[in-house]
C-alpha cells in the first residue's frame, strides 16, 4: 500500500512526498516482509535522478543487500 502512494507521488513530480513514504515502507525491512523488499525495491526502481531522490534510493539498495 505505502509503494502504491509512493509511486503516485512521484506519477504527480512530488518527489520530496515520495521519499518521505519511501523511508516509511523501508521501515519494513525490519520486520523482513517480502512484500515490503518488492515495494522497496520497485520504489527505488522508479525514483528520479533528483539528488535527494538518488540520496534515498542509494539507502534503499544497500539496505536490500
Amino acid at each position: 500500500m505505502l509503494g502504491d502512494v509512493a509511486a503516485g507521488y512521484l506519477t504527480a513530480d512530488a518527489v520530496d512526498q515520495a521519499v518521505e513514504i519511501g523511508r516509511a515502507l523501508a521501515a519494513t525491512l525490519e520486520a523482513e516482509t517480502t512484500m515490503g523488499r518488492v515495494r522497496l525495491s520497485a520504489l527505488a526502481d522508479q525514483l528520479p535522478a533528483s539528488s535527494a531522490a538518488q540520496a534515498f534510493r542509494d539507502e534503499i539498495r544497500a539496505s536490500l543487500e
